[in-house]
C-alpha cells in the first residue's frame, strides 16, 4: 500500500489568502490526506485555520515554522500546539550569509541542533527544508554535506528536489546519500515507526 500523500500549502497560498476554506476543501475532496502548514495570511487566525483543516478530515503533518529560539521560540510551540501536529521544518529562507564559509555553515549547524533540542523537549520532531544553497559548494565541500556531518541525527530533511535540480545537481542521487535522513510525508524521522 501507498503511503498517504499530503500537500505543502504554501503551493496554495495565494488561492487561501482569497477563499480559505474553499480552497482547503478542494483540497480534501481531491483526496490529499495530510497537509504542511505555510504562512498564511492575516485574514484568518491559527485556531480558526485549524479548525476549518480538522474539519475537512485532513491531518496536519508538519508546520513550516521559523526556528524555535530566542524570540519566535514560544510562537513555533504554539504553533505546533495549535495544529496537534509533531513536527516543525524551518523553511530555510532567507539565505544566511553563515553558508559562505565552512566555519559558517557549522556555525548554523549548531544553531538548528539547538533547535531541535527545544523540539525535543517538546515532544516534536525538527527538520529542514532546502533551498538551492545547500547544494552548492563552499570551500570545495558541499554545504548540505558539511550540515549531514555537523547535525544530529535526528534532524530530518525535508527534500525540495527543486531546488536540487536548480543547484544542478541529480536529486535522486541526494535522496539515496540522505538515505534515512530523507524525510517524506509519511514519517518524522524515517527510521522510526510510521507517525500517520
Amino acid at each position: 500500500m501507498s503511503p498517504p500523500l499530503a500537500l505543502q500549502l504554501y503551493t496554495l497560498r495565494d488561492l487561501m489568502a482569497r477563499e480559505f476554506a474553499g480552497t482547503l476543501e478542494q483540497v480534501a475532496q481531491i483526496g490529499y490526506l495530510g497537509v504542511e502548514t505555510a504562512f498564511f495570511s492575516d485574514n484568518i487566525t491559527l485556531p480558526d485555520a485549524a479548525r476549518i483543516i480538522r474539519n475537512l478530515g485532513l491531518t496536519v503533518i508538519a508546520a513550516h515554522t521559523e526556528i524555535p529560539l530566542g524570540d519566535d521560540q514560544a510562537a513555533v510551540l504554539a504553533l505546533a500546539e495549535t495544529f496537534a501536529c509533531r513536527r516543525i521544518i524551518w523553511h530555510g529562507w532567507p539565505q544566511a550569509e553563515e553558508y559562505n564559509t565552512i566555519d559558517g555553515t557549522k556555525r548554523l549547524a549548531e544553531r538548528y541542533n539547538r533547535a531541535n533540542q527545544v523540539a525535543q523537549k517538546n515532544g516534536l520532531s525538527f527538520g529542514l527544508h532546502n533551498h538551492w544553497w545547500e547544494f552548492e559548494p563552499v570551500e570545495g565541500q558541499y554545504r548540505y554535506q558539511i550540515l549531514l556531518d555537523s547535525l544530529d541525527p535526528s534532524i530530518f530533511f525535508e527534500v525540495d528536489t527543486y531546488w536540487i535540480k536548480t543547484a544542478g545537481l541529480d536529486p535522486v542521487a541526494i535522496v539515496t546519500e540522505l538515505g534515512l535522513r530523507y524525510c517524506t510525508s509519511k514519517t518524522a524521522q524515517p527510521a522510526k515507526a510510521n507517525l500517520w
